[in-house]
């Protein structure tokens, strides 16, 4: 590892960004609710397997497969908060805000083995506050606790290419370490192609160490595919489920060729930080770098690549393409040809420029660079979600509906998470719409609660179907009398009034 002339230790450097990172993110926990609906749907997950034992794929759709490992954590998370009065939500918000203080110590020290010192700190504070990554560390969810383990694996293999760690046991290391990852969050595997990248910037081509790399990055996935066929009951095999995963989110080329496309990835990484990424790459490749060039581009182009033409992309899909991002104007400013007060007034002026180039945006989806004003109109945004779960139930009828799309966790969670007993969980189409039904017991009395998913021009016609069938209807998306989207005062409840005539 480079140091440079005058720099501080390492130990005290680590300190300083470690205290940076908690700095940015402790002011932001978000307490006990949930930041998105993917969050609530996984804690759900964890609670149908601990009160039913039932761990089924017409449930959990595709996340058995994709977050096996998270899944179990959200159903201890709830053990834990059962037993200490609290809220699984708040747990699991800790770990993402601890991962992502401790983040920075395997990524700074990872950066000064690659680009030296300078470089090192410059791209781990910068990274620090790029959206999609600022923004992982908000709310539990497994992506980020996934990359924690994928940085420390890369940590750990480069010392094996380098001949500073045992072969043997440095490589049974990475393979603990990339199996933890693959099993907390799937797609934060894309970012194995960095191995290749590794292989080639160390120059270790050997067909030795290449079929070692292979097999270092084959072994978790069949764990992973195991665990996920052993946990699930009736579930299809990896390559039945894998071409209906890929029919469900299909690509298209023009999904990222378009305005909508190309301002996403760009909001998520920040107005100006590809233009100096891409800037990067070039002067690499002039001054002579070109394979931590090529490592830099793989890692940026494979995870983006995969997702960016896929129907349902977002901003946290492209959080392992902020680390490449984040090295790349590192090792840009970090060049000895830079005075180090101006190469870090320049990351200042870039950090601001990234901040207010975009207005704050309650959205998961499309972050803005106004990161503070963002997750305080998103806690507001997603607290409304789980005002309305509570007001739902808390409504004293033994057969009621709720209907919507994003906020159908949000009430799964507080129906399962409230009950005193689960009797079932099932998935139904009994009356024409999808949905789940839970039975369950409060006060020692059974209650069914359905979620059915339906967008806002069939929610009245829902509602009728429902109310017909002797379920009280509600929604906290719509309102149920105009049939239009909102529901003005956080819950909706059809009424048999006004309902349709027909």
């Amino acid at each position: 590892m480079n140091r440079n002339r005058g720099s501080p230790s390492i130990g005290l450097t680590i300190l300083l960004l470690v205290g940076f990172a908690a700095t940015i993110h402790a002011p932001f926990h978000f307490g006990n609710l949930y930041g998105e609906q993917d969050a609530a749907r996984l804690v759900n997950d964890g609670l149908i397997w601990s009160t039913t034992d039932v761990r089924s794929e017409s449930l959990s759709e595709y996340r058995f497969y994709i977050s096996p490992g998270y899944i179990w954590l959200a159903k201890e998370a709830v053990q834990v908060a059962r037993s200490t009065a609290g809220h699984p939500a708040y747990y699991l918000n800790t770990l993402n805000l601890l991962v992502a203080i401790l983040i920075v110590v395997p990524v700074f020290l990872l950066f000064a083995r690659l680009v030296g010192y300078e470089g090192a700190v410059l791209g781990t504070l910068f990274l620090s506050l790029v959206p999609t990554f600022w923004q992982s560390g908000l709310y539990g969810f497994p992506h980020l606790p996934s990359l924690l383990f994928m940085v420390f694996a890369l940590l750990a293999y480069d010392r094996v290419l380098t001949g500073e760690a045992a072969r043997v046991p440095g490589s049974v290391l990475v393979v603990i370490l990339l199996t933890i990852s693959i099993l907390l969050k799937a797609d934060i595997y894309l970012s194995g192609v960095a191995f290749i990248g590794l292989l080639l910037h160390r120059r270790r081509l050997s067909g030795g160490f290449i079929l070692a790399t292979g097999g270092l990055l084959l072994v978790p996935i069949l764990v992973s595919l195991a665990v996920s066929h052993g946990l699930l009951s009736q579930s299809p095999n990896a390559l039945d489920y894998l071409a209906r995963w890929n029919h469900q989110y299909d690509a298209a080329a023009g999904r990222f060729f378009s305005r909508s496309g190309l301002t996403g990835v760009v909001r998520s990484m920040g107005l100006l930080s590809i233009p100096l990424f891409l800037t990067s790459l070039v002067w690499l490749w002039a001054t002579k770098r070109q394979s931590l060039a090529l490592l830099l581009a793989m890692w940026l182009i494979v995870p983006l690549a995969f997702w960016v033409f896929r129907v349902g992309d977002s901003a946290r899909h492209h959080l392992q393409a902020s680390v490449p991002i984040g090295l790349g104007i590192g090792v840009l400013l970090g060049s000895p040809r830079w005075k180090r007060t101006w190469a870090r007034a320049f990351l200042l002026g870039l950090v601001v420029a990234n901040y207010f180039a975009f207005a704050p945006d309650s959205s998961t989806l499309r972050t803005s660079g106004n990161l503070a004003r963002s997750s305080q109109m998103l806690r507001a945004r997603v607290a409304e979600y789980h005002h309305g779960a509570r007001r739902y139930a808390e409504v004293e009828a033994t057969r009621k509906v709720i209907l919507g799309t994003i906020t159908i966790p949000y009430v799964d969670n507080e129906i399962l998470y409230g009950a005193e007993t689960v009797q079932s969980v099932t998935a139904t189409d009994a009356l024409g719409y999808d949905a789940i039904a839970i039975e369950y017991t409060v006060g020692g009395k059974p209650h069914v609660s359905t979620s059915v998913h339906v967008a806002v021009g069939e929610s009245r016609a829902a509602a009728a179907v429902y109310r017909r069938a002797g379920y009280r209807v509600f929604s906290i998306e719509y309102d149920l009398r105009s049939n239009q989207a909102g529901a003005a005062t956080g819950l909706s409840e059809y009424d048999e009034g006004v309902r349709d005539k027909s």
